[in-house]
């Protein structure tokens, strides 16, 4: 109940999360969504809906969201790994290997798991943070859309309002731009060579 009282109140623009650029800023993010409870209800949803699947791309917003969450698999006897741009590239390189490979079942990721990725075998991608940006919205959703002889689907559990803000990925709401009235003068400027 905690959890989708926090997600209504998202929704309603409640928690006054800053936007940079059209995005959110993912450390103000982090504020309203880090926090132990909610992980450990949505920890708690994600192994009851994903205990048939075998590879969980799980997006949080930053390092210490990653750590909250794979501390809190862990203790349930989830393996899991941390993939986020502190690591270097050997180091993520080895866990996305691990996470391949089986030897570990979940990977929560900040930042990184978005366009490249390519790991066609995911059957369960969970968005622990919202984005404001259809684009992103797309290539996260799009990293489970690949076909796979060992899976039937992909699992998308959104605990943001990200899915209700923009549809599903096969019927994507892009909100439009702002209109121009019409009321200002065209910008023009005069050629220095010919003028």
């Amino acid at each position: 109940e905690v959890l989708e009282e926090r997600i209504v109140d998202f929704k309603e623009g409640k928690y006054d999360v800053r936007l940079s650029g059209g995005e959110f800023v993912l450390k103000a993010l982090a504020d309203a969504v880090d926090v132990e409870a909610l992980t450990k209800q949505a920890v708690d949803e994600i192994i009851a809906r994903c205990a048939d699947r075998k590879h969980w791309a799980i997006y949080c917003c930053t390092i210490e969201h990653c750590q909250h969450v794979a501390a809190e698999l862990a203790s349930r006897g989830i393996s899991v790994a941390t993939v986020h741009g502190g690591l270097s590239r050997d180091e993520r390189a080895y866990r996305l290997n691990a996470f391949a490979t089986g030897e570990v079942r979940a990977v929560a990721s900040c930042e990184i798991l978005t366009v490249g990725w390519d790991f066609p075998a995911l059957d369960a991608i969970i968005l622990l943070r919202a984005t404001n940006s259809p684009r992103l919205y797309c290539q996260i959703g799009g990293r489970g859309l690949r076909i796979h002889p060992d899976k039937k689907d992909c699992l998308f559990l959104d605990f943001t309002s990200t899915v209700a803000k923009f549809g599903p990925l096969d019927c994507l709401k892009v909100p439009s731009k702002k209109e121009s009235t019409g009321d200002g003068l065209p910008v023009t400027k005069v050629c220095s060579a010919c003028e």
